[in-house]
């Protein structure tokens, strides 16, 4: 794809300084959602404005991964709202798209320093759209107030922290770090090999070992954490028994997983232990 001119840039990047007001704090998917939906209301603007035709072709192009990315931001409004209840993504939207207006009321050459966005973004298809948006996650992440990872760094002595044992189910779960070298596999259990599984693309597998390394670190003995990517559209969950040591003094857990692709069921357990750097494998 093309490099965005300065003038072009400076578009996305005031339109970007003000994300921060839209909530409390962002995930880093949510990150990602937020600035590929600011992205297609840029170009909204820049097609009703200057009455550029190539808008209408690339939302449409790309409607199921904007409709996932609205789906992402629909819970960081709802998990960030007070009072009267979240606002719509919508509604959220409407305000982009009221903003960016009014910037470009207020310079006589915005249709001019739109070319090479247009010329970017005017050919995106899904997977374009989603490294464009995920590369400026990671350089407007300042912009945005980061949620706090509730795993922190574990103790090698500690226990597994255990919240109240409640059921959860969300794509925005916050995860925490894999360590380096990981495999994202060490964590899959009988459900590994089977031919749904073979279904599960990286990213599924990446938020299944992820949710798993979450669950057997910090969820209570019984309850359900989830995990759902919003693109495959496939989800799965992962419970785990109560804390104990081994022979060797490792804290391990039987657990137990469960994927769910296209309408099909697979379940798998096994018992992990946590190993000298804090993550958990499979015992041999």
């Amino acid at each position: 794809m093309k490099r965005v001119s300065f003038a072009s840039a400076a578009l996305l990047i005031a339109f970007a300084a003000e994300a921060a007001a839209a909530g409390s704090c962002y995930l880093p998917e949510e990150v990602e959602a937020d600035q590929a939906i600011r992205l297609r209301t840029e170009m909204k603007v820049i097609g009703d404005l200057c009455k550029e035709p190539s808008y209408a072709a690339f939302a449409e192009r790309n409607r199921d991964t904007f409709a996932a990315y609205e789906q992402i931001l629909a819970e960081h409004l709802a998990r960030d709202a007070a009072g009267d209840g979240p606002p719509t993504v919508a509604a959220y939207i409407a305000g982009l798209e009221k903003e960016a207006a009014d910037r470009a009321a207020q310079s006589p050459s915005f249709c001019a320093e739109a070319f090479d966005l247009v010329a970017l973004a005017g050919e995106m298809r899904p997977s374009d759209l989603r490294v464009y948006a995920a590369g400026k996650a990671t350089t407007a992440r300042s912009d945005y107030e980061a949620c706090a990872d509730p795993a922190g760094t574990p103790s090698k002595e500690a226990a597994p922290r255990h919240p109240a044992p409640v059921v959860t189910a969300s794509s925005a779960a916050p995860l925490p770090a894999q360590p380096a070298g990981a495999d994202d596999d060490d964590l899959l259990v009988s459900i590994a090999n089977s031919d749904l599984a073979r279904m599960l693309d990286p990213a599924d597998r990446r938020r299944l070992h992820e949710t798993t390394q979450q669950t057997l670190e910090t969820a209570g003995p019984g309850q359900l954490v989830g995990w759902r990517n919003p693109f495959s559209r496939n989800a799965g969950t992962v419970v785990a028994a109560r804390p104990f040591k081994n022979a060797a003094a490792q804290w391990c857990r039987r657990f137990e997983q469960a994927i769910y692709v296209s309408g099909e069921t697979r379940r798998g357990d096994g018992t992990a232990c946590r190993r000298a750097d804090g993550s958990w494998a499979i015992e041999p």
